[in-house]
């Protein structure tokens, strides 16, 4: 194309698709206070969490069953873990560069972090939906498999990678500009039997948006 603009949209494109890589990193911690009870007889609730451009889940311990039930032996004490997936090379960075967040654009490897929570978080980035029975063993299974097991089919925190209150695991997936944390939030809560779909979602605010009507 021979448009002066052509080079403006791409340099465009690459910037906004860099920001959602970026945004797959860890992110302050949010105001922590309990969670919502539900409505008479929710069977679970599932919390889904915005933090600038990154999201993740929000499970009580209580539902940390199944395949994923191994996780109470790294946090035996929280009543409340968050959940996220992100490209491994940067989100594992304590220091992560334009560099790297341009190379997070292309496919690369995954990783899952697990952190404690005291209580459930609170904020107006955080949504609480509820969820049958089914739906949680639908999304046990899928965060089952998104973790990569050792050997002996036990979960394998990556070495040197522990923070103040969490873990970073081995993950199976791969990242790319079109498959950012925040496409497997969404295709998480697909599991979990809410109404949204993780097809074409790339950004946070997108994600928010499709739990936010998903009554």
């Amino acid at each position: 194309m021979h448009s002066p603009r052509h080079p403006r949209a791409t340099t465009l494109i690459m910037t906004t698709l860099l920001m959602a890589a970026s945004g797959c990193m860890q992110a302050a911690r949010p105001t922590l206070v309990c969670a919502p009870s539900g409505k008479p007889g929710c069977t679970a609730t599932v919390g889904f969490i915005k933090q600038g451009w990154h999201t993740g889940l929000v499970l009580s311990a209580t539902e940390l069953k199944g395949p994923i039930h191994a996780l109470t032996h790294w946090f035996p004490a929280a009543p409340y873990v968050e959940i996220g997936w992100g490209e491994r090379p940067f989100y594992t960075s304590r220091h992560p560069g334009i560099l790297m967040g341009l190379r997070a654009l292309f496919p690369s490897p995954s990783v899952l972090y697990v952190e404690a929570l005291r209580h459930g978080p609170r904020g107006p980035h955080l949504l609480w939906r509820e969820i049958s029975t089914r739906g949680l063993a639908h999304l046990q299974q899928f965060l089952g498999r998104a973790f990569r097991h050792g050997p002996h089919g036990t979960l394998e925190p990556l070495p040197s990678r522990q923070t103040d209150a969490g873990l970073f695991f081995r993950a199976h997936g791969t990242y790319d500009a079109f498959h950012t944390c925040n496409t497997w939030t969404i295709a998480a809560l697909h599991h979990a039997g809410l109404p949204v779909r993780s097809t074409g979602i790339i950004f946070a605010d997108q994600a928010f948006a499709a739990v936010q009507s998903a009554q």
